[in-house]
């Protein structure tokens, strides 16, 4: 089943009175259970890439639909709504309000999205769980190391169980073992959930054989291999 599909992207910037091109015509889509990431160097548009495919940048011209929407037709609030529904973010900065408690940033997309308070906190927990991050889940967010941290922000972009995860550079500021965890942890995700994912990243060391590989280069998306 096809979560998105995006067709014929165009976005261009101006830069000191110039368009540059960052995405040429480009094509993409995205399946129940699959992992895309995408490469390239810095500078090459695999940010503007990710905001585009969820109405976070408008594009030029083209297409996205995303579980049958064209989000690019959507209002600014019902974009807004669709995406804090469906989509759930991880940055290279986790982001977190750090003088939270660990629940209670992991409960706030989902009582953000209209969950009780009850059932937020018993979806964190389990979330919480699942990340191994059970004993610190009362203790202030600026306290804890940052590979917790960024397991804290993975959970909380799971809580309300969306069909697609976007992740900009995940594990840039983790070592090799927290960068590991999140990454099985996100594969586990979308294998039990129905979900799918993609991630920009100059870390090849997170892309496993199964993952669907790209590389933006010249405002193209070229396909590298399973």
């Amino acid at each position: 089943m096809s979560v998105l599909i995006a067709s014929k992207i165009v976005k261009t910037y101006q830069e000191a009175g110039k368009s540059r091109l960052i995405l040429d015509n480009v094509g993409f889509s995205m399946n129940i259970g699959e992992m895309h990431c995408i490469v390239g160097p810095s500078g090459s548009g695999k940010t503007t890439f990710l905001n585009c495919l969820v109405g976070l940048d408008d594009i030029d011209s083209g297409r996205v639909s995303f579980l049958g929407k064209n989000i690019h037709a959507l209002s600014g609030k019902e974009v807004d709504k669709f995406r804090a529904l469906n989509v759930g973010f991880v940055y290279q900065s986790h982001h977190l309000l750090m003088d939270l408690s660990v629940l209670e940033n992991v409960m706030l997309a989902s009582v953000v999205a209209g969950q009780t308070v009850v059932e937020s906190k018993k979806l964190a927990l389990d979330l919480l769980d699942r990340f191994n991050l059970s004993h610190v889940q009362n203790s202030i967010t600026h306290l804890l190391s940052g590979g917790e941290r960024q397991r804290v922000a993975v959970a909380r972009a799971l809580i309300n169980c969306p069909k697609l995860v976007v992740m900009d550079e995940p594990t840039g500021n983790l070592d090799a073992k927290n960068a590991k965890i999140i990454i099985d942890c996100l594969y586990d995700y979308i294998e039990l959930e129905n979900s799918c994912c993609v991630v920009a990243t100059h870390d090849l060391s997170i892309i496993k054989k199964s993952a669907i590989r790209h590389e933006l280069k010249g405002g193209k998306l070229l396909i590298n291999g399973a």
